[in-house]
């Protein structure tokens, strides 16, 4: 299983905005993929963060690869969330059981 951890930095005044966009988006988005297999999602506490954050579950690096394509190490960003985003950081990993 692979684990992919996507953290974005938003710009401030954007936080709503991007935060709309992640949830009835992105989210559903990443949901309906062939062998995503979960997804967490993390908002910031207050609004003294810009931070936000998605944990995917995938099955295999292949189901990945089909979403993300042959840059798959990198992260998707849509046109419609380019100008709210700041940063961006991508890591992942294989679940250790």
């Amino acid at each position: 299983m692979i684990v992919r951890v996507f953290k974005a930095i938003i710009f401030s005044d954007k936080q709503d905005e991007f935060k709309s966009f992640f949830t009835k988006i992105a989210l559903p988005l990443i949901k309906k993929q062939e062998g995503v297999i979960d997804t967490v999602i993390g908002l910031p506490i207050d609004n003294s963060s810009q931070e936000f954050m998605m944990i995917s579950y995938w099955r295999d690096i292949e189901s990945l690869k089909k979403f993300a394509g042959v840059d798959w190490r990198n992260a998707v960003i849509d046109d419609r969330e380019k100008h709210l985003i700041k940063s961006v950081t991508i890591d992942h990993f294989m679940k250790f059981e």
